[in-house]
């Protein structure tokens, strides 16, 4: 999986995390070991996705990476946000998934 199909994954990599701690608070899970262990990579990959975009040495890359990713704002609450036209937006963005590549994500 690419940088940017994890990050378009985060929102759901989330969820998914919140319904695991659901069923681990329900406690009638047959196998309760799995359910833990497959919350807790799922949790793994949501603090690589956090971590790589912290490493990202340009702070406007950061901020812009995480309202579109972590908050999922659309291109015009960002655009409004950062102050910027929508066309410097996506540059920006596409800079910064560039950036992003020399970050490893898992």
């Amino acid at each position: 999986m690419t940088n940017k199909e994890h990050l378009k994954n985060y929102r759901r990599y989330k969820d998914i995390i919140k319904q695991y701690d659901r069923e681990l608070a329900a406690r009638d899970l047959a196998e309760p070991e799995t359910t833990q262990a497959m919350r807790d990579s799922y949790a793994c990959l949501v603090a690589a996705i956090e971590k790589a975009i912290a490493k990202l040495p340009d702070p406007t890359d950061q901020q812009l990476l995480h309202l579109r990713y972590i908050k999922g704002y659309s291109w015009t609450r960002i655009c409004f946000e950062l102050h910027y036209s929508e066309s410097s937006v996506k540059r920006i963005h596409h800079r910064a998934l560039k950036r992003l590549d020399g970050v490893l994500l898992p």
